[in-house]
Order: C-alpha cells, then structure tokens, then sequence
C-alpha cells in the first residue's frame, strides 16, 4: 500500500477494488441500451437531443468559466429544455433525483429544505424553488427527503449505469423527475492502479450517464467534488478530476454546480476528520447563518439552493447571466489557433470538421507515427514556470492525439506527444497543442473530443519534469 492508498482508502471504493495493485472490475461499459428505452417518444419539433444538443453546429461555443461556483442556463439551453418539457407527452413532476455516493446518501444533503419552519427562513426565490420542487410526487414524496435508488456511499459513476435495470434507471422509473444532481469522482479515483489510470475510465462512467439522462430527457446537473485530505496525493488530483467534471458539463452545454469551490473558503475545506466526507452542524444543515455557514454540508446546500432559486427563476423569466458567457471558436488553424486565455482551459473539438491538415509526422517526437490526418491548433502564453497536466478525451470512433509544440510550431519543434495525456513544467514563453488524427490502415481516425488543460497542483511530482 503506497501514499495515496492509505488505510482508509478501501471505504471510498466498490467492495474488492483498492486503488494498489489490483485489476479493476468495474470498467466502462455500452450503455446505449441502459434501462429498456427512453420514457417519451423522441421530441420531433427541434427538441430531438441527438439532432440538436449539444448546440456546436456553428462556429463557436460557450466556454463555462473557471471560477463560477454554479452556472444554470443560457437562454438557447433554457429554450431547449422547455421546449422538451412542453413537447414529451407526459410532462413529469417538477422533481429532481439524486444520483451520486456518502454525499447524497446522509440525511444532512437537502433532506433539511423539506420542512416548513425552514422555508420560512429563506428569501422569496429560494422559498419558492422549494415549494416548487417539492410539489411534485417523488415516490409519494419530496424529492429534498427522498432516499435515492441511484445513491450509495462508497460507489461509483459506473456502479449507477450497470445491472439490468441499473440503480439510474430504477430510480427514473420510480420518480419520473426533470432534473437529476450527480455526484461523482471522489471514490472513483481510487478504480485504477493510480489515480491517473483511473481518470479514463471516470470520463467514460461520467460522460455515458449524462448522455444517459439527457437521452431520457432528463437534465443534469453535474457537481464537482470536494477536497480530499486523506491522502496528499488524492487531494492533489482533485482539481484534475473536477476539470473532467466541468469539462463535461461544457461538452454538453448543461448546468454544473461547483462544490469544491464553495467549501474552500472554510476552515479544513469544510471536511470532518477523515479528510473526505463534510462537516455539518447537526442541528441544522439548512442553517444558513454565519454560524452555520461554517460548516461544508451547510455551506453545500446553501450553494445548490442558490442555483436551484436561479433555475426556477430563469425557468419563470427566460432570462440568464449564462448569456454574458465569453465565445470560443470550435475549430482553429495554424494561421488562426483557438487562443487559450487562462487556465483551467476546457474544449469540446471534432477533428472530423477541421480542414487543416499541415503537420503529418511529429518527427522531434516520434516520426513512425502517422498523424497526416486533420487538426485543430491551440496557443497559449505563459508568463512564469507553470506545471501543466494536458490531457484529451476521445470520443468512441475518433483517436485524437495530443502534440505539444514550441516555435516555429511544426514537427521539428514538438515538444512532447501522447495518445490522451501530457504533463511537465514549461518554461516561459509561447506554445500551441495541437489535436491531431491518428491514421491506421483504416484512414484518419478523426472525431470529436474533449481538451482538458489545467495547472498541476502544489506539490504534484508527476508535473515537475521539464517538457
């Protein structure tokens, strides 16, 4: 057992899986079958997600900013939504579900919003969130106090879409909601040899459930996860896992709530003793008071009723602050590279719809492999020394490579490559990453992808090589 498996470790994983040595039984999996069918029929008039969602048919997309502590809609994403709702046949419940571990599964999570003498308590917005999410039947329930099906501590993104029915559908088919909050990642990091070898199959778990919901029509609301400080290094790949998250929710243009960022300000990163889980003021995790407000569960459900006041509102409305987003190109060339302005950087590219096509062997890296296939070119400045983690997730039927370049920027000057994932200390000065097309004997594996680039944390040895 290494540092980052420690005792307590085998607590944050499926039954039989540690983070040291073992192979991993719980992997991603096809779920394009996952539950028996959809609940509605497809939309037909502009809602069908598979034609429309995500909105990248143009040429340029919403880059979801880094230091939002939630985002709820734009109003192209709002009119999309409702447009669903007001078209399926059954329209469902006003109701969400839960779908995630420990930290849906306590009572301290959201169960404390049902009650009266609490909603009296809150502002006008926020009372009427809950009024409004409560007055649908969730099982012969409220949704704030329901025990989810797709809820149990110590599993993972992929314990919720496996079995036949899976915990995700038994819980869709128990509450019909219109929302889901998903939370996962802290005990998926420990599925893989490594915290890095985990991450992969966390993005397919994570990436095939919101597919999953959004399928049924259902929304998701995709929460990062919180600090860790049971182990250095878990706690210092945190930020890696909750770039994966935010990168998603981009990728499929869909609300995030950012947890890890509203418990950062408290003293210990809101967390108990065992480094994981979050502190409560047992009395009362809906206390919203500056008392209360020291605590990481209460703190928690203050943000995600901050977003759900907002939802309901923008839902009323139509308007969004999501709207002032800044724009990002979908693709970019060797004349015109996506320019990446800071970090943490997300990009949700299709090498398939690039005609660029200028670099076909990195030869300063390794000229055997054949990468003649399209590419996207991105460019960055820094200023300083910075560690940096790149990495690059292929969608299924694309292998998408990852090229990092220096001046003048072609295969002479490549600085490092890798099928999915680069890490290093650059030193100042300017680069460019260049997504390219693996080519095999079937031709250019050209497809869409997600772009994860982000600074290592503090102390993360893995990054303090130079490139």
């Amino acid at each position: 057992m290494n540092d980052d498996a420690p005792a307590s470790a085998p607590s944050l994983t499926d039954a039989g899986q540690t983070l040291a040595g073992e192979d991993v039984s719980e992997v991603a999996v096809d779920h394009s079958t996952d539950g028996g069918g959809s609940r509605f029929e497809p939309v037909v008039d502009g809602g069908l997600i598979e034609d429309n969602w995500p909105v990248f048919a143009g040429e340029v997309q919403r880059r979801y900013p880094s230091d939002a502590l939630y985002l709820p809609f734009s109003d192209g994403q709002m009119a999309h939504w409702k447009n669903i709702m007001n078209t399926v046949e059954e329209k469902p419940d006003p109701v969400f579900m839960k779908v995630g571990a420990s930290t849906f599964a306590g009572p301290g999570v959201l169960h404390c919003l049902d009650n009266p003498e609490i909603i009296s308590l809150m502002s006008e917005a926020q009372a009427e969130a809950i009024t409004h999410f409560s007055a649908g039947d969730a099982g012969g329930g409220s949704p704030f106090d329901r025990a989810s099906l797709a809820v149990m501590s110590g599993r993972t993104a992929g314990w919720a879409i496996s079995g036949t029915p899976s915990p995700l559908t038994q819980e869709i088919e128990a509450i019909d909601p219109q929302m889901a909050l998903v939370e996962y990642g802290t005990n998926d990091m420990n599925m893989g040899l490594t915290h890095a070898s985990a991450m992969w199959g966390f993005y397919d778990n994570l990436n095939a459930l919101t597919e999953s919901l959004m399928a049924q029509n259902i929304l998701p609301v995709l929460h990062t996860i919180r600090h860790r400080a049971d182990s250095l290094m878990a706690g210092q790949w945190v930020p890696t896992y909750n770039g994966i998250i935010r990168g998603l929710a981009q990728k499929h243009q869909v609300p995030f709530i950012d947890q890890y960022n509203a418990l950062a300000v408290l003293s210990d990163d809101g967390l108990v003793g065992d480094g994981v889980h979050a502190s409560t003021l047992a009395s009362n995790p809906c206390d919203f008071t500056d008392s209360g407000m020291a605590y990481g569960t209460n703190r928690r459900n203050e943000t995600t009723l901050k977003w759900m006041a907002d939802y309901f509102q923008d839902w009323q409305d139509g308007a969004s602050p999501a709207e002032s987003l800044p724009l990002i190109p979908n693709l970019g060339d060797h004349e015109q590279p996506i320019g990446i302005d800071g970090f943490p950087f997300y990009h949700v590219g299709n090498t398939a719809d690039s005609t660029t096509s200028e670099i076909n062997t990195y030869d300063a890296c390794d000229r055997d492999i054949d990468e003649s296939g399209p590419e996207v070119v991105y460019e960055f400045n820094l200023s300083a020394p910075t560690a940096m983690r790149l990495l690059i997730f292929s969608d299924p039927g694309g292998d998408v490579d990852i090229h990092l370049l220096e001046a003048p920027f072609d295969g002479d000057a490549c600085l490092a490559r890798a099928h999915r994932q680069l890490e290093g200390t650059l030193a100042p000065g300017t680069y460019r990453l260049v997504a390219d097309s693996y080519v095999s004997g079937d031709g250019a594996q050209s497809g869409s992808y997600l772009l994860v680039a982000l600074e290592c944390a503090m102390g993360d040895e893995s990054c303090d090589d130079p490139f």
